[in-house]
């Protein structure tokens, strides 16, 4: 007998259906780079204050694992185990070990994107001005210097960026930027050893190969406002309460803009006023998560094939019809 799934279950479900094969298909990526550690198998870790913590995470707990999630329950000494800089402050955990992770972003970019151009790829730089249009179809991108580039299909996968070429699609989508706030601490001498969220402080410690990251906090602001790096003094001042005496010599705050879609869900589709211009956006978090994955249903779409997932809850005009 089937149960009646709820409007949140459906959408986190479509989001779930998008990462089942997200470790294969990075793994097809990567096989073309030289670096073979740009993607580490390690669980992530989920922290609470109190009981009472851990109570309000159990439905969720139990969605992930109808979902096929694995996650094992921590006690004080599993804790300590798994983070001696926590011993004594958590007594209240989840594991989650199958997670993999990246612990330099910006190296994982530029190794996909040098192996892309060893295997005959081209990078260009600059600032798309407008799709060129024939017909029904696009024919190219012109660049704001002048500059064009031919083109038998065009993918929009600029993020928040992307905003700009959705009157010419003939498309309304509201497409926004969730600003994220971090402090990257390069000399801690404190080592973490997993990503570890504690949703009790709404913030995220992710050991990273420039030093500890502290991540947190969403805001809705206003297009173009300035970042508002309180938030970040915020995160940072909760982090040195659990911390074992942190150097906070030299940290570095950082801001990025997520695109994010009411739905929270991206938009994988075909454009139906130029037929060769392919839509990817509005990944929110899952933005590197869901990249190569994302990439695999475009080239199939690309390519005339029907593609392995259903795109239909993914569509454009879900919005506006």
């Amino acid at each position: 007998m089937l149960r009646p799934v709820s409007a949140e279950g459906r959408l986190c479900g479509d989001i779930d259906s998008l990462t089942h094969h997200v470790h294969a298909d990075y793994a097809l990526l990567l096989q073309g780079c030289t670096e073979q550690a740009l993607l580490c198998e390690k669980p992530v870790i989920k922290l609470f204050e109190s009981a009472a913590g851990m109570d309000q995470e159990r439905p969720h707990l139990a969605f992930r694992t109808a979902l096929g999630f694995k996650a094992e329950v921590l006690d004080a000494a599993a804790i300590a185990d798994l983070e001696p800089a926590l011993a004594g402050t958590f007594s209240h955990g989840l594991l989650f070990p199958d997670w993999c992770s990246v612990s330099d972003t910006e190296g994982f970019i530029a190794a996909l994107t040098r192996s892309f151009i060893d295997q005959g790829g081209v990078r260009g730089r600059g600032q798309v001005k407008r799709l060129d249009e024939v017909v029904d179809h696009a024919s190219g991108v012109t660049l704001n210097n002048g500059v064009r580039y031919a083109a038998d299909h065009v993918v929009i996968a600029a993020g928040l960026g992307s905003r700009a070429f959705l009157h010419q699609l003939g498309v309304k989508i509201p497409l926004a930027g969730i600003a994220g706030y971090q402090v990257l601490l390069p000399t801690p001498e404190v080592t973490i050893h997993h990503s570890v969220t504690l949703p009790d402080g709404g913030f995220c410690l992710s050991p990273m190969t420039r030093g500890l990251q502290i991540a947190g906090t969403m805001e809705f602001a206003r297009p173009n406002a300035e970042p508002n790096f309180k938030r970040t003094d915020i995160i940072l001042e909760k982090a040195r309460k659990i911390l074992p005496r942190p150097q906070m010599a030299n940290f570095e705050y950082g801001v990025g803009y997520r695109p994010y879609l009411p739905d929270t869900k991206p938009v994988i589709d075909r454009s139906t006023r130029l037929s060769n211009v392919f839509l990817a956006f509005g990944h929110g978090q899952l933005g590197l998560t869901l990249g190569a994955t994302t990439g695999r249903l475009i080239a199939q779409m690309v390519a005339g094939r029907v593609p392995a997932k259903n795109l239909e809850p993914f569509s454009a005009a879900r919005f506006f019809p």
